[in-house]
């Protein structure tokens, strides 16, 4: 589902700061723990809790240059509203608009260069109404294909 994807890509860059990023591939694990509203029938829901979606990503030199706060955007309409990263814990609060939905992502957690652990809460309004929260770990598993 789509709305996993949004999930997995904004926690998968909360990896590290500039200087700590490092570049290679890197795989997140991302389980919804809850949903509530959304206007979907109950079963749909059930589908979306506790079914961990792996997504396997390159981190390029550059994009780990350019730091975590611009990977983490999922559109370029993503705007920041909170973001720190220090001492190995980060939190982050990002708010995006797109075809007549809004969606705020507050996210936190902890990272070192190799991995990361987050819990993010995602509220859409709109025709999508709902609320989630997921759980994501990553780490850098090698080099790029």
């Amino acid at each position: 589902m789509r709305v996993l994807t949004i999930v997995a890509a904004i926690a998968l860059p909360s990896v590290a700061s500039a200087q700590m990023l490092q570049p290679g591939m890197w795989e997140t694990t991302s389980t919804v723990t809850s949903v509530k509203g959304g206007n979907f029938p109950p079963n749909v829901a059930a589908m979306m809790k506790g079914r961990p979606t792996v997504i396997r990503h390159c981190v390029t030199p550059a994009e780990a240059a350019a730091g975590p706060r611009e990977m983490m955007k999922s559109a370029p309409d993503c705007r920041f509203s909170r973001f720190s990263m220090v001492g190995g814990r980060y939190s982050s609060q990002m708010s995006c608009t797109r075809q007549g939905m809004a969606m705020t992502v507050a996210a936190s957690g902890s990272y070192t260069p190799v991995s990361m652990a987050s819990t993010a809460t995602m509220v859409m309004t709109g025709r999508m109404a709902m609320t989630m929260t997921s759980r994501t770990t990553g780490r850098r598993v090698g080099a790029c294909k």
